[in-house]
């Protein structure tokens, strides 16, 4: 699984730039923002607050989640390029 290691915590998230492009079809959509660190904790960004999770359950599908948005991602330099070619759209 992507990740890196931040201060002895394991951090899921991709070590390259990622997006998955909107005309991709995916097996879900994010409603929230969220940080897989370790067995033990999801941190989720939401509108109004940061909640973390603690339970295994909770964590699973987190982990789950994760893992299916992660197979329609764009990474490495095909992600670079179409951030780019974003950018040179909002002038």
């Amino acid at each position: 699984m992507p990740g890196r290691s931040v201060g002895g915590v394991r951090i899921r998230v991709p070590t390259a730039p990622s997006t998955a492009p909107p005309t991709t079809p995916r097996p879900l959509w994010s409603m929230e923002s969220f940080t897989v660190y370790d067995t033990e904790r999801v941190g989720i960004e939401l509108l109004s607050a940061r909640v973390t999770i603690t339970a295994p359950g909770e964590i699973a599908m987190y982990e789950r989640a994760f893992t299916q948005l992660s197979t329609v991602a764009v990474y490495g330099a095909a992600a670079r390029a179409r951030i780019e070619r974003a950018r040179a759209a909002c002038g």
